[in-house]
């Protein structure tokens, strides 16, 4: 993550006076907070990823309490689906880039300090306490990292609207659509 980038994209008026700027610098302005959004999202769904293996061991451990219970990695593919966890994106209508953006160190660096990946190795000699302080631990991390993707996809919304008012008076022409590909 770019710091300087993400302050400038999450400055209070870093979409004010939105109509005094050039075409170009909302175009600009748009694809910062849409690369910013971009790594936020990926990395929230690194950090989903292992709040549902977290999760999936407690609910095994409730369920079954044995060593004989299924192990966590046959049942993984299940536990990473989408009904696993019985969580679910509030932004979900939102397209969904399958690949890793640029930009995302910082985050997973952050990611990392609040868990790293390398704590779910051996979870059956974890105490349930030890858990749940993990799954506390993400819990809040992906609060932060979702207030910090609202406050991103209201600055990305207020820039599109911009955009399409400018193409649709006509202060925007329409050809340079396929010019900002």
């Amino acid at each position: 993550m770019s710091q300087e980038r993400l302050k400038r994209v999450l400055a209070d008026d870093f979409v004010d006076g939105l109509d005094t700027l050039s075409t170009d610098e909302i175009r600009a302005r748009r694809a910062d907070a849409q690369a910013e959004e971009e790594a936020v999202s990926y990395v929230r769904r690194l950090l989903q990823g292992r709040l549902d293996i977290l999760r999936a061991e407690l609910i095994r451990r409730t369920d079954d309490g044995s060593p004989e219970a299924a192990d966590l990695l046959v049942r993984l593919s299940s536990v990473l689906s989408d009904g696993a966890a019985g969580h679910r994106d509030q932004l979900g209508a939102r397209a969904t880039r399958l690949r890793v953006p640029e930009g995302i160190d910082g985050y997973t660096e952050r990611l990392d300090a609040v868990l790293d990946a390398s704590a779910l190795e051996e979870l059956e000699g974890r105490t349930v306490e030890t858990l749940q302080a993990f799954i506390d631990r993400l819990t809040d991390h992906e609060h932060e990292l979702s207030e910090i993707r609202q406050q991103l996809f209201v600055r990305i919304d207020a820039l599109r609207s911009e955009l399409a008012a400018r193409y649709k008076d006509g202060r925007a022409a329409i050809g340079d659509l396929l010019a900002e590909r």
